[in-house]
């Protein structure tokens, strides 16, 4: 490139260093305008990402609530309930002289679908 650049006149050179100065101008007021659009998206995300637990504003001004930074899902080595070997607690049964009634309750169709029952012997399942 450099060596045809040589053999060019004096007229085409100026043409040329013309183009490319209009070319850098456009360039310019591109950078600017990308560099303006950047700070106004920048500004944009900061007002999103602001809420109660990163600023002054109030609870009742956050739009959702925020999860709580930190507050993670506990996962430990044991699971939720009473753990091996822990010594079990159980209420003690009522006795008999304790009870006022007994009632038998009856279901006439399945709490679930609606559908109709039917009688299974007493140990089968």
């Amino acid at each position: 490139m450099r060596e045809e650049l040589q053999h060019l006149s004096k007229r085409q050179l100026v043409d040329l260093v013309e183009q490319l100065m209009d070319r850098v101008e456009a360039l310019e007021e591109r950078v600017q305008h990308l560099g303006q659009r950047n700070t106004e998206l920048e500004a944009a995300l900061a007002k999103s990402r602001k809420n109660s637990f990163t600023s002054s504003k109030p609870p009742s001004s956050d739009i959702v609530k925020a999860p709580k930074p930190g507050v993670t899902r506990r996962t430990g080595k044991r699971k939720a309930g009473g753990q091996p070997g822990h010594a079990k607690h159980e209420r003690t049964s009522f006795t008999a002289d304790q009870l006022d009634a007994a009632w038998e309750y009856t279901l006439s169709a399945c709490p679930g679908c609606g559908g109709a029952l039917r009688t299974v012997a007493r140990g089968a399942a």
